[in-house]
């Protein structure tokens, strides 16, 4: 997903986050933020969503490595090792 940051042009004061999501046809979603420090939480956002995006890439990768059938390995009981049986 890609986070952008901008002042909205419709309305003054106003900040917009827009989200495009490629992994889904290029969705995309909107947040405004208006009000007292709307530009320092619109900015705040994108640094959190953006963290939360980077968190989860290690994830994914991982699930598909898990994913993957173990070798078997045959393994002895001590008592076969013993006697050699």
């Amino acid at each position: 997903m890609e986070w952008e940051c901008f002042q909205d042009m419709k309305n003054k004061g106003d900040w917009r986050v827009e989200a495009i999501d490629f992994d889904d046809e290029g969705a995309l979603y909107v947040t405004i933020f208006s009000g007292p420090d709307a530009r320092k939480r619109a900015r705040e956002y994108v640094a959190m969503k953006s963290a939360q995006e980077a968190l989860r890439l290690p994830i994914a990768s991982s699930r598909v490595a898990s994913a993957r059938r173990p070798r078997e390995i045959p393994v002895e009981s001590y008592e076969q090792q013993r006697t050699g049986t």
